[in-house]
Parts: C-alpha cells; structure tokens; sequence
C-alpha cells in the first residue's frame, strides 16, 4: 500500500513537472486575474459574501420610519371579529356607488350614540360568507345592499351572492337578522339583490326583526326610505332589549392630525383612492389621461344645456384597453368656489396646504379618504362636499352648533319630511351652503370648532361618474370618446337659480390639445366592462330606448 503511494505521488509530481514546462506565463496569469476580481467583488473574501445592507431593498420606509398607520389585521371570519370587539350589532354593506356604505356607517354611529350599542361596520368583501352562519344569537346581523343594473349585485358583494345561490345545508336558527335595499324601481329586477339575500336567511331558519328596507331612487326616497326603516330598527331593538335612548353626542370614527413631516410621496393630492381592504374586481387601473379634445355638439338655449364630446387618450397606458360598449368611470373634483367657501367658514384658509393624518380610531375599518393628505385636497379631491345633504346631516350639524339660534334654527328645517322637503322647493343644500345657512341665522357665530373628523364622518367620499363610451374601438382603440349632456338642475321654487353638475362642469371646463405632452386637463378615468350583450341571432329585431344623449353610433 505504502509502495503504491509513493510510486502515485512520483506520477503526480512528473505531470506536473511536465505541465509546467509546457505553459506559458499567460496561462499563470489568468487564474489569478479571476481570483484577484473574486476577492475584490465578494469585499475581501474568495467566497462569496451577503451584502450587510442586504435588507434595505425588502424595507418599507414608511415603516421603518414610524409613519405607516397599519389598521388591526383582520381575521376573514366574522364571529372572530365579533368575538374581539364585544360586538352588539355587525352591519355589513355591499355598495356600488357609496350609498350603502354610507347607510352602514350612519346605522352603526347612531346605534352607539343613541343607545351606546357597539356596532362594525363590515365590508362584504372583507370577509367569508360562510362565517356568517357563526354570528351568535345575542349580536344582530344588518345587511345594507345595492342592487343595479339588470339586477346585479355590488362588486365587493360578489362572493356572498354567490354564497346565497348555492343555499348551504346549514341551520341558522340562531341569528336574528334586518335588511335594507338600495334600488331603483324604473329597472325590472328592483332590489332584488337584498330579495334573495333574506329568501337565504329565511330558508335556512333566521329570524328577521323587522321587514326588509327598499329604498327607491326613482322616486328620489332612498334617503327617506332608509330613515323611516332605520327607526322602526331602533324601535324594535329597544322593546326587545329594553334599551333606552340617550341624548345623541358626537364621537369620532376617524382621527385627524396634523403633521408637518409627513414625505411628499406619501401625500395623496388628487389620485383617486380606494380602500385597501377592499377585494379587489375585475375593473381595469385608475390612470390620468389628458383630454384631447371637447367639442360642443349641440346647444339648447330654451333649455339651459347642452350636449359635448370629450376625447382622451390611452396610448400612455398600453394596459388599458376597451371594447366598443363599455363604460368609463371618471373622477371629478369640487370647483375652487365651493372648497373656498368651505375654507373660509370653517376658518381654514390658512392651513388649507396643511398635512394631515388620518386614521380609524377602532383600527377594524380603514378611513373612506387617504391617510395622509391636505386640507385642501381632502375637501378638492376627495368628500363629496357638493353634494345635497340628508335631513339627518341638517340635524347632526345643528347638534354641532356653538349658537342656540342656530341649532333651533336647524332643528326646524329638519325635523321632519315634510318640512325638509317643503324647504328644498326654494332652496339647495350642500354642506358648505348648510354652514352658511346657519350663519346666516347668527352672524356673530362661527364654525371654526368644527373638528375636521366630524366632516369626514358624516359627508360621503367622492365617487367616480360613469358614462357609455361613444367611441368604437375598431375605429378608435387608444382614444376613447364620451359623449355628456351639461344641464345645471333648477330650484322648483327659484327657477333663477341653477346647480351645476361637479362632473359635466369639469368636462365643460377642460383645456383640450391634440398635442398629448401640452394638454393642460388631466383626467383620473378607469374602465369598466358592459354587462350588455346582443342576440347571437343576426335577424332578430333590435329596438333601443335610451335616455341621456342618446345612444352612442356603435
């Protein structure tokens, strides 16, 4: 063995020997040219090395420095919800235009205000349908639905429509349960979504405390509907418990701080915002797109309107695309008149550049505006601030007055439908006009302790604008046209007095070039797929009604 080593050892030495003879100083130079760059890549090493500052790519800086505001993670089954939060009443909401998610805010603060019920408001996309079914006997389940188009339910209540078509074999004869709908009755399928959401919870043996809610936007009295249902609730929840009703006081949903240091990145000044916890759908991106064209296609004096064509361009965005058919969501924003009346009775022209941050104060629901914002924005881009306000608004802000004139002067005009809707014939209300108005009633009063969060609690956030494209995608497939009716609504009482839509008057108002880097309008769009679709049969007959302007030249 030992012979056999060096007899190995000997072969070894003779090849190398005669390998080195053969090589020439190049061949010496190379290896040591790639080991020479190993060492000075891997910092001084010939193995490789992890870089120490390696984490920083996978950091979020808004973490890391302290600015991030997380809401509590939530589980998706509900009775955990329930559960953590000593829940009395779960109010879950399924909303196409913010609506019933307004309803389902209202009813869960009233709730708490006037009988200190502790109530969630819960987002049907947030969690599983089939957990529902674990709600306990002592926590009322309230659904809040929209219904429409054909019939179709809200996006985010997708998953628990289909729940509700599959009837599970489960027995909930322990929930109780109330339901109110958001519908329109021109439409053959009124609130049908809410319909066969309590057909379910009949069928598998829940109880409902009082008959189902429908509000009718035909007939403009979603907003009454939903009020007198509302009451019977109340009624009913305080003969069964034995509750009794308090004075109403003011407690915030949302916290409201201003912060000089917030990052300019993280400010939102414009761009539309969606909830995070929201599923998300099958609609395409939000993008801005500037307006290249606007045309004024006709103009009717007698009648104070008139109808435009307004042209943008896609080719910055080659991920969006449309098909002939579809709708386009546009974002307006409140007009610099109405944000600086706001401004101004609320005292806040001077801190209208402001930074604020807001957050949920029970941490269970994100804010319906962005984080982090300024004043101005938040009133520009982002409340719905000339929008009429409910009865119920005229009475929270006479509760909120700093004069006793002014809240008896409120209370009047809302203290019931009637009188309310008798004051509307001669008179418009949106919240900075409702201000002004109980200005009006004492001059000597002011509205500079309003606190912000009572604001952004109690006015809808801003909503996209839908509209048909009119333009084919054959003939057009990056520019796409839409084709609106501007008709500013009139007082009944004072015909002299008209309202702009915020919409058609931006689209009015827009700057168009052809030139796509030199257009001055900029508009947030997204697009949404049409549901509509047409006999395969080419010889059947097509007849087609349509309000509006019309029907687009397909």
């Amino acid at each position: 063995m030992m012979a056999f080593n060096t007899t190995t050892t000997q072969t070894l030495a003779d090849a190398l020997g005669s390998l080195s003879r053969k090589l020439s100083p190049d061949d010496y130079l190379l290896p040591l040219i790639i080991l020479g760059s190993a060492f000075i890549y891997n910092r001084g090493s010939i193995s490789p090395q992890k870089d120490p500052l390696d984490y920083v790519w996978f950091e979020r800086p808004q973490v890391t420095e302290g600015t991030h505001i997380e809401t509590k993670k939530r589980s998706r089954n509900v009775a955990h919800l329930i559960k953590e939060s000593n829940t009395h009443i779960v109010v879950f909401w399924g909303s196409q235009s913010g609506t019933a998610e307004g309803f389902a805010h209202r009813l869960a603060r009233e709730s708490h205000q006037r009988y200190k019920l502790h109530a969630v408001v819960a987002d049907l996309a947030d969690y599983d349908a089939d957990s529902i079914t674990a709600i306990p006997s002592s926590t009322l389940a309230v659904f809040i639905m929209a219904t429409y188009g054909e019939g179709d339910p809200s996006d985010n209540a997708q998953d628990f429509v289909s729940w509700t078509h599959a009837k599970p074999s489960v027995n909930i004869n322990h929930l109780k349960f109330a339901g109110f709908g958001c519908g329109n009755s021109n439409y053959r399928y009124f609130n049908k979504t809410i319909d066969e959401a309590v057909s379910t919870f009949l069928e598998l043996g829940a109880t409902p405390i009082i008959p189902t809610g429908k509000g009718n936007e035909a007939a403009r009295t979603t907003e009454e509907d939903f009020v007198e249902w509302k009451e019977k609730l109340f009624c009913s929840l305080a003969t069964e418990r034995g509750l009794t009703e308090v004075e109403a006081t003011y407690e915030p949903e949302v916290e409201v701080i201003e912060e000089e240091c917030i990052p300019p990145t993280e400010l939102r000044l414009g761009i539309p915002f969606h909830k995070t916890t929201a599923k998300p759908t099958s609609v395409g991106d939000i993008v801005p797109v500037p307006v290249i064209a606007r045309t004024e296609l006709a103009r009717y004096i007698e009648q104070s309107r008139s109808c435009i064509e307004v042209v943008v361009d896609l080719s910055a965005h080659s991920q969006v695309k449309y098909k002939t058919g579809d709708q386009i969501a546009v974002w307006p924003e409140n007009s610099s008149d109405q944000v600086d009346s706001l401004l101004d009775i609320l005292g806040l022209q001077e801190k209208r550049s402001k930074s604020i941050r807001i957050s949920s104060v029970s941490g269970y629901d994100e804010p319906k505006v962005p984080a982090s914002t300024t004043i101005e924005s938040l009133f520009r881009h982002y409340m719905e601030i000339c929008s009429p306000v409910p009865r119920e608004t005229v009475l929270a802000v006479a509760r909120m007055a700093q004069s006793d004139t002014i809240k008896k002067g409120l209370k009047a005009i809302g203290n019931n439908r009637e009188t309310y809707a008798s004051f509307l014939k001669s008179d418009y209300l949106t919240f900075p006009r409702l201000l002004a108005l109980g200005s009006s009633m004492d001059p000597s009063a002011s509205w500079d302790k309003l606190p912000t969060s009572f604001i952004i609690d109690t006015v809808p956030s801003m909503q996209p604008r839908l509209y048909s494209i009119s333009s084919s995608r054959i003939i057009s497939p990056r520019r796409v046209s839409l084709t609106v009716s501007v008709k500013p609504s009139l007082i009944v009482g004072k015909p002299n007095i008209s309202i702009p839509g915020i919409t058609s008057s931006l689209l009015l108002a827009t700057q168009a070039s052809e030139d796509v880097v030199a257009s001055r309008s900029t508009l947030h769009v997204q697009i949404r797929a049409s549901t509509f679709k047409l006999s395969i049969a080419e010889k059947i007959p097509l007849v087609m009604v349509a309000a509006g302007t019309g029907i687009a030249p397909f």
